[in-house]
C-alpha cells in the first residue's frame, strides 16, 4: 500500500517548485513553511482514513473459519424394513448411551406416573450432597409422612431413632425400594422432606427435564407426581455418572449390618433381570441395573441398561400391565435391548484417506498452485442400521468463501466442511482441511494491492479534496501578497536599510 507521508511530501514539493518559479515564494518564508504542514496534515488525514475504512476485519480473511462443530444427532434412522418391537408400554425409549442416539421411542415426551422410578432422583442428590460413611437417624417426622397414603408400599421396616450410615440407607433405596428409608435420606439432605422435594424440582430442571414433578421422595401415587420418559432417561444418565449409583443399582441382594433398632437386614432386588432368586425367565445375562417401578396408577416401569458390541443401551418402560402371569415391562424391556443390539452397529461411513473424498479447491495469488487440495480432517464412525449400505450415505460439500480465497494457505488449514446424512438425516459435518501449503506470489500480491488501492473512490475522492484545498490556499497566499505589496505605505518600510557612503 502506497504510504500516505511519502504522497504528502511529493505533492508538497511540487507546489514548491510551482510557488517559487512562478510565484517567487521562497522555500524558506514561513507562508510555505505553513502551507507545507497544513498540506502535509489534510491529505495525511484523508488518505489515512480511506485506508483504514477500506480494510477488511481481522476475522474475515479468506478462506480461514473456526473448526465447525459436529452436530449432535438425537434420532436414529429406523427405515421401513427396520421393525421395532410391538409394546403394551404406555411409554418407552431407547438410547446410545455412547452417542446419544434415540433408537426406539414411544410417547417418549408425555408425563405419566413414575412410580418408585422417582427414587433414582432421592438416591442422585444423596450422591451429589451427602458423604456416604455418615450415619443418619430416622425421625418420628420422616416415617410419619408416608402415613397420608392408604399403603406404605415397600419398605424395611425401620424404626423411630433407628442409625444406619447414607450407603446402607441407599442400598435399601435401589435394592429393595424402602419408601420410608427416601425420607429419612431427604431429611439428612434437605433437613425436611418438603425441601428436598424442591431440591428434586430443581435439579430435574437443570437436567433439561420438561415433564417432571415431584411431590414425594418415593414415588407412591399423587396427582402432581409425574415424568415423561425422557425425563427419567435424563436423571437416571446423570446419575450413571457416579459409580457408587451404578455398583447399588447392579446389586442382586445385599446384607445390611445390624443397627441400634433391628438385627441384620438381607437384601434382594426387585429388577428380576438381573436375579434369579423369585423368577428364572426374566433373568437376562446383559442387563445392569437400574430401577423397578409399580403401583396401579403407573403400571409397571423399568429403567434399565446393558452394553454389547460397542453399543450402550439405557431402556425405560412406563406403564406396562401384567399379562398371563408375565410382568411385561421385563420382557418388554429385554425385547427392546435385543432388537437394539440386532439393529443397529458403529460403522465407519467415512475414510480421511478415501481418494474420492478429496477435492481441488481453487485459489488466488498462489505461487505455482492455482488450486489446493482438501481432504476430510479425520474419519467418521456413525451408529446406523446394520442394513443400510454405507454407499448410499450422501457427502455435501461446502467450501467457504469458494472463488476468494487467496494464498498463503497452510497445510492443514480448514477451508470447508463436509456434511454427511442419508435422506434428509444428518450424522455429522467433517471439516475439511488443505493437503499441503501453498506460498503467495508476492509480485502478483503487490500488483493486486496496488490494483485495488487505485480503484478505492474513496482515495481519488480525497485526492481530488486536497488539490482543492491546496489551490484554494495557494490563490490565498498569491492574493495576501498582491495585496501587501500594493498597500504597502510608504516610509514603513521595515527591511534592511543601506547605509550611505560619505
Amino acid at each position: 500500500m502506497t504510504n500516505p507521508i511519502c504522497f504528502c511530501n511529493f505533492i508538497v514539493e511540487y507546489i514548491g517548485n510551482v510557488c517559487y518559479t512562478y510565484f517567487h515564494i521562497s522555500r524558506k518564508c514561513g507562508e510555505f513553511m505553513m502551507l507545507k504542514r497544513v498540506v502535509c496534515f489534510l491529505i495525511f488525514i484523508m488518505l489515512s482514513s480511506s485506508a483504514l475504512a477500506s480494510e477488511p476485519a481481522a476475522d474475515a480473511v479468506p478462506g480461514v473459519q473456526d473448526t465447525p462443530k459436529p452436530d449432535k444427532i438425537h434420532t436414529a434412522i429406523i427405515p421401513d424394513r427396520l421393525s421395532p418391537p410391538s409394546l403394551t408400554a404406555k411409554s418407552a425409549i431407547v438410547v446410545e448411551l455412547n452417542s446419544g442416539m434415540v433408537l426406539y421411542g414411544k410417547n417418549e415426551d408425555e408425563p405419566r406416573p413414575m412410580a418408585s422410578l422417582t427414587k433414582i432422583m432421592t438416591t442422585l442428590l444423596a450422591l451429589e450432597y451427602g458423604n456416604l460413611g455418615d450415619e443418619v437417624t430416622a425421625s418420628a417426622s420422616a416415617l410419619s409422612e408416608l402415613e397420608r397414603f392408604e399403603d406404605w408400599g415397600s419398605n424395611t421396616g425401620m424404626a423411630e431413632g433407628e442409625t444406619m450410615t447414607l450407603r446402607d440407607l441407599l442400598y435399601c433405596i435401589m435394592v429393595a425400594s424402602a419408601n420410608e428409608a427416601c425420607n429419612v435420606v431427604a431429611e439428612k439432605v434437605s433437613g425436611s422432606v418438603q425441601a428436598f422435594v424442591g431440591l428434586m424440582n430443581r435439579r430435574a430442571a437443570q437436567l433439561g427435564c420438561t415433564g417432571a414433578s415431584f411431590t414425594n421422595t418415593h414415588g407412591l401415587h399423587e396427582d402432581n407426581h409425574y415424568a415423561s420418559a425422557r425425563d427419567i432417561y435424563l436423571i437416571t444418565l446423570e446419575a450413571m455418572k457416579h459409580p457408587e449409583f451404578m455398583e447399588m443399582a447392579n446389586t442382586a441382594s445385599k446384607s445390611i449390618p445390624p443397627t441400634n433398632k433391628s438385627g441384620e437386614r438381607a437384601l434382594y432386588t426387585t429388577n428380576h433381570l438381573i436375579s434369579k432368586r423369585t423368577y428364572t425367565k426374566y433373568d437376562y445375562h446383559l442387563a445392569e441395573g437400574i430401577k423397578t417401578g409399580h403401583h396401579s396408577k403407573a403400571g409397571y416401569c423399568l429403567t434399565s441398561s446393558a452394553q454389547s458390541e460397542g453399543l450402550r443401551l439405557m431402556t425405560v418402560v412406563m406403564g406396562c400391565e401384567y399379562i398371563d402371569d408375565t410382568f411385561m415391562s421385563f420382557v418388554e424391556t429385554r425385547e427392546l435391548i435385543e432388537w437394539s443390539f440386532e439393529s443397529y452397529a458403529f460403522k465407519r461411513i467415512l475414510n480421511a484417506s478415501d481418494p474420492t473424498a478429496m477435492l481441488a479447491v481453487p485459489i488466488q495469488m498462489g505461487d505455482g498452485f492455482d488450486a489446493v487440495n482438501v481432504k476430510p480432517s479425520t474419519s467418521f464412525t456413525a451408529l446406523i442400521p446394520k442394513i443400510l449400505d454405507v454407499e448410499t450415505i450422501t457427502r455435501k460439500t461446502e467450501i467457504f468463501d469458494e472463488g476468494e480465497i487467496q494464498a498463503p494457505i497452510s497445510k492443514g488449514q480448514i477451508l470447508g466442511e463436509m456434511t454427511l446424512a442419508y435422506r434428509g438425516h444428518e450424522f455429522g459435518v467433517v471439516p475439511l482441511i488443505t493437503d499441503f501449503e501453498v506460498k503467495r506470489n508476492e509480485s502478483e500480491y503487490i500488483r493486486d494491492i496496488a490494483k485495488d488501492f487505485l480503484a478505492r473512490p474513496e482515495l481519488w475522492y480525497a485526492i481530488y479534496g486536497a488539490a482543492g484545498l491546496i489551490v484554494l490556499y495557494i490563490i490565498i497566499v498569491i492574493v495576501y501578497n498582491l495585496y501587501r505589496r500594493r498597500n504597502r505605505i510608504p516610509g514603513n518600510y521595515r527591511g534592511k536599510k543601506r547605509r550611505r557612503r560619505r
